[in-house]
Formats: structure tokens, sequence, C-alpha cells
């Protein structure tokens, strides 16, 4: 996996993984075949019904599914980098030519930890949030989304939380990479959207 370490000023920088271009040499991951009995057929449903949501434009599944993006917008843009983390066999880590790689280490631990701490104090909230918005909210008519979003975003903090984990603990190899182009600065959001003039 390629992340990029930004500097937005002297004393502050961000890390950047575009979830669109990942490593070209990098096998994508194949699903495993669905196993036998009753375990396989719960796979395969749930897998026909992942693909039958991500192509629901009407009806009640077409309504779900955009309150669902409209939801994942308001997440963190670094989550999928985060995500990525407890798969990934390698990390190529590409930093500012006047940056050293024990600083860009240094730096990188230190955005890990800020992030572990952030996810674990979410993922206690939306733990707590869940089974009172699924008691309270569960007479509504429909699905009980702001419920399941709560439990599902326990979930997934959780497994951010088992990436940055296996980050820290060093059980992924890094690589790091001098760019000269990566000493711009760049302008905009602090979570990177807009990427540097070079």
């Amino acid at each position: 996996m390629k992340v990029y370490m930004l500097l937005k000023d002297d004393r502050s920088s961000l890390f950047y993984s575009d979830p669109d271009h990942l490593l070209a040499d990098e096998p994508p991951e194949q699903d495993a075949a669905p196993g036998r009995g009753l375990a396989g057929r719960l796979l395969t449903r749930w897998h026909r019904f992942q693909e039958t949501f991500r192509q629901a434009d009407a009806g009640v599944m077409g309504w779900c599914r955009r309150i669902w993006v409209w939801l994942h917008s308001r997440t963190q843009p670094d989550e999928p980098l985060l995500f990525r983390l407890r798969t990934t066999n390698r990390l190529d880590l590409h930093h500012p030519l006047s940056q050293s790689g024990a600083e860009t280490s240094m730096a990188w631990q230190a955005y890990l930890t800020g992030r572990r701490r952030r996810h674990a104090i979410r993922m206690i909230a939306n733990s707590l949030i869940a089974p009172i918005a699924g008691l309270l909210l569960f007479p509504l008519p429909g699905p009980n989304l702001i419920g399941y979003w709560f439990a599902y975003r326990a979930i997934h903090h959780t497994l951010l939380i088992g990436g940055i984990r296996r980050a820290l603990g060093g059980k992924i190899p890094i690589t790091y990479h001098p760019e000269s182009w990566l000493d711009l600065r760049v302008e905009g959001d602090p979570w990177g959207r807009r990427r540097p003039a070079a």
C-alpha cells in the first residue's frame, strides 16, 4: 500500500493514501470460495445482497442505499487507509525529501497513536448508543437504519483499531521513499482532500 506524507506547514503533516490507486504490483484480494453447509450458503447470500444493494436505485432498497452513502460521506476521509492496515503486507511510505526517515517514522507513529485514541473513544460511544437507538427507534416502520448505523460504526472502529495496532506493533514492513515533490505544501482542508500542487 502506498502512503504519502503531506506537509501542511512547518509543524504539521498528514498522511494520505488514494484508495483508487493501490500498488500496481499488489495482487488483488480474491474472495475465498464459499464453504459448504450453512456458513457457505450464508456467505453466498451476503454477497448477493451486497451486489443488489450497490445497484439499487429505487424503492426501499434504493432509499436505504442513498441514506447509507450519505452517512458514509460524514465519516473521516482517512478511514480507508486505516482499514487497509488490517490486511496489507507492506507499506511504501513516500515522504518529503526535507524529512529524514527517522522524522517520518516518528510522525507516522504519532499519527497512528492519535487515530487509535480517537477511534477508541468513538468505538465506546457508538457501542453505548447502538442498543439505546435500537430499543428507542424499534417501533419506527422500516429498517432501523439509525440503530444499525451505530452498531456498524462500533464494529468498524474496532476493526480500525485492530489495523492501527498491527501497524504500531511493527507487523507491517515499511519502506521509506524520499520524494522532492512532497516538499510542496498542501492547501485545503486538514484531511488532504486537495493534493499538493505537484
